[in-house]
C-alpha cells in the first residue's frame, strides 16, 4: 500500500514530537540487548565510583548500578530498546547519562512512564508509576554526576519476549496485507479489516498482538464485527474502489489493544468472550513515521477456552451524545446512571477525542460509600488504556455512576487540532467528541 492509499487524520503534538524524538536521536549503536548489557558492565568496572555521588536519607551513595538502573529496567526498557516504539534506548549506564535531562523533565512532570490513570483512585493491575521518591532520587543522582557504581551490583536486564507471551496461540491472522508507512507524514490512524472464517463459534480467553515494527506502531485497538458490513468495506479497499479508511462505519465492541510495553492479561477464570463464526476483526492502528521508509504487518493471535460455553464478560456502556461545544469555551459533560442490577466490575476504560482534558468516574453505593473507579486528570487521546482492577468491584443495585468530562475547546488546549478552534458536537470521527465510560463486569 502506498501514501496514496492512506486517509490522514490529525493527531495531538505530542505525538509528534514523539516522531520527531524519534528521527533526530535515533537508538543506540550497539545491537543486541546482551551487547547493550556487556558494555555497561564493561564500564562500570573502568569507571566506578568515578563520580561524585549523591546520597539518599540513609546516607548511602545513589548509583546507577544498585539504585538507578532496576527503577530503568522495570519501567522504561519495555519501549526504549531497540526496535521498539520509543526514539531512544536506555538499556545502558551510558544511554541514560546521554538522556539523564530528559528523563529528569519528564519523570518530574509524570509524563513518563506513560501511564494516564491517578494513582489511589482505584487500584489497577500493570501500574507504569514512580513513587516520588523514586523521582526525587534520579533528580538527585543526575545533579551530584551520575555517579556509576560497582559491576556486582548491576541486575540483568529483564526478559522481553519477541514471540507469542502465552505459547503458540489457537489462531493467527495477520493484516490483509502490507502497510508501507511514508517517512515525513504526520502521524495518523488507519484500520484493517480482518475476515476470520470460523466454521462455529469460539470463545477468547486471552489474545495477543504482534506488530512486525515496533517502531511505527504507537498503539492498536482491536475490534469485532458479526454484521459482515466491515468485511465488504475490506473487500472494496482491496480491489481499489475506495480508499482505507481509519474508522469503518461497522464495528460492534472493542476486544482488546496493543500498546508498547504491555502484557497479556486473560480474562478472569472461568470467562471468555464470544465471537461469533460469521465475525471478522477489525484492527485500527495509532503509526507514527520515523523519517524513513517503513513496512508494517501486524499478527494476531487468539487463545480459546476449552469449555463450549463458559461465562461471557458484559461490557456496560455509558455514554452522554449530549455534547455541543462553541469554539473558545471549557465545558464539563456529566454522565449520570443507576444501576439496575448488581455489577461485578473487573475493568473500565474511558474514551472521548481532543478536546477532553480531564476524565473523573466514581460512583455512589446505596448507602453512601463513594467508590473511585478511574481517573485521568490528563487525558491524551494518543494514551488510551484498559485498565484491569486488582481486585473485582461489586456494585450493587441502585449505585449510581458518575463520571465528568472536561472539554477545552480553546487555543489553551495543545491538543485541539483546530486553529482558531471550531464549533464541535458529538460524533463517531475524531473531528467529533465522545462521552463514554465502558465497565467490564462479571454476570452474576
Amino acid at each position: 500500500m502506498t501514501s496514496q492509499n492512506i486517509k490522514m487524520k490529525r493527531i495531538g503534538i505530542g505525538a509528534l514530537l514523539l516522531a520527531c524524538s524519534a528521527y533526530l536521536f535515533g537508538t543506540s549503536v550497539v545491537s543486541s540487548p546482551a551487547a547493550l548489557h556487556e558494555a555497561s558492565k564493561e564500564l562500570a568496572t573502568v569507571t566506578a565510583n568515578a563520580e561524585p555521588a549523591a546520597h539518599s536519607k540513609t546516607g548511602k551513595k545513589i548509583v546507577f548500578t544498585k539504585n538507578i538502573a532496576p527503577l530503568i529496567y522495570a519501567n522504561c526498557t519495555a519501549c526504549h530498546r531497540p526496535g521498539q516504539v520509543a526514539p531512544f534506548s536506555l538499556m545502558t549506564y551510558e544511554d541514560v547519562r546521554r538522556h539523564s535531562k530528559e528523563i529528569v523533565e519528564l519523570t518530574g512532570k509524570r509524563e513518563m512512564p506513560p501511564w494516564k490513570a491517578k494513582h489511589g483512585y482505584g487500584e489497577f493491575q500493570g501500574e507504569r508509576r514512580l513513587k516520588d521518591s523514586d523521582i526525587k532520587m534520579i533528580a538527585q543522582w543526575v545533579k551530584a554526576g551520575m555517579a556509576l557504581g560497582e559491576e556486582k551490583d548491576l541486575p540483568p536486564l529483564p526478559d522481553y519476549p519477541d514471540a507469542w507471551q502465552m505459547g503458540t496461540p489457537d489462531l493467527v491472522v495477520y493484516m490483509p496485507e502490507a502497510l508501507t508507512i511514508p517517512p515525513n507524514n504526520p502521524d495518523f490512524f488507519i484500520s484493517f479489516v480482518i475476515p476470520l472464517n470460523l466454521p462455529e463459534d469460539k470463545y477468547i480467553r486471552a489474545m495477543d498482538i504482534l506488530p512486525s515494527n515496533r517502531r511505527v506502531v504507537h498503539h492498536t485497538t482491536l475490534l469485532m464485527d458479526s454484521s459482515g458490513k466491515a468485511r465488504i468495506e475490506e473487500e472494496k479497499v482491496m480491489r481499489g474502489e475506495m480508499r482505507r479508511e481509519s474508522n469503518p462505519s461497522a464495528k460492534e465492541i472493542m476486544i482488546g489493544g496493543w500498546a508498547p510495553g504491555g502484557r497479556v492479561r486473560p480474562y478472569p477464570e472461568g470467562l471468555a468472550r464470544r465471537l461469533p463464526k460469521n465475525a471478522d476483526l477489525i484492527l485500527e492502528t495509532h503509526f507514527h513515521p520515523t523519517g524513513k521508509i517503513e513496512v508494517e504487518r501486524t499478527a494476531i493471535g487468539l487463545y480459546f477456552a476449552d469449555k463450549k460455553q463458559p461465562k461471557e464478560p458484559v461490557d456496560i456502556i455509558f455514554s452522554n451524545i449530549n455534547i455541543d461545544l462553541p469554539a473558545n469555551t471549557v465545558k464539563v459533560i456529566k454522565i449520570d446512571r443507576v444501576l439496575d442490577n448488581d455489577l461485578t466490575v473487573f475493568g473500565i476504560a474511558g474514551h472521548a477525542h481532543f478536546l477532553c482534558k480531564d476524565i473523573k468516574v466514581h460512583a455512589i453505593l446505596p448507602d453512601k460509600t463513594d467508590v473511585p473507579l478511574l481517573w485521568i486528570p490528563d487525558w491524551d487521546f494518543n494514551w488510551q488504556e484498559q485498565y484491569r482492577y486488582e481486585k473485582p468491584l461489586h456494585l450493587p443495585k441502585g449505585t449510581r455512576v458518575l463520571a465528568d468530562f472536561t472539554f477545552d475547546n480553546t487555543y489553551e488546549n495543545i491538543h485541539n487540532p483546530n486553529s482558531p478552534p471550531i464549533h464541535v458536537r458529538y460524533g463517531g470521527e475524531s473531528t467529533n467528541e465522545m462521552a463514554n465510560i465502558m465497565l467490564n463486569t462479571i454476570p452474576n
